[in-house]
């Protein structure tokens, strides 16, 4: 294990001008592992009621998380670890799983209802 809550930073820039903003993008990665030279993220979501379509695909968070992705491919980590199925921590990994590309992410691995995602 590297860390427990692993805090980042990244820069957000406007999109149209490439112009980084004044204030970065903070948050925290719930786990962040090593096993043979690689770096595995975890991030561990619950939820009270199940995400809909419409809030998946409009709330910040899955949009954060994408974003944040590309961020951490840029600084070096590899793949991101998620949940799927129903309840608990399997809205943000059920939107995913199926959109690898989209999210700039593609699927390398399973068990059960988790996936293993490379982030390219």
């Amino acid at each position: 294990m590297v860390g427990v809550e692993v805090p980042f930073a990244v820069d957000l820039a406007d999109p149209e001008t490439g112009e980084v903003l004044d204030i970065p993008l903070i948050g925290a990665v719930d786990l962040i592992a090593e096993k043979d030279g690689r770096v595995v993220l975890v991030e561990h979501k619950t939820a009270a009621r199940r995400f809909d379509a419409t809030r998946l695909r409009y709330d910040s968070q899955p949009t954060t998380y994408q974003y944040a992705s590309r961020a951490l491919r840029r600084a070096g980590y590899h793949y991101l670890l998620t949940p799927t199925g129903t309840g608990g921590n399997a809205p943000i990994g059920n939107v995913i799983v199926g959109h690898e590309a989209e999210w700039g992410m593609e699927r390398v691995g399973e068990a059960g209802p988790f996936y293993l995602l490379r982030v390219r």
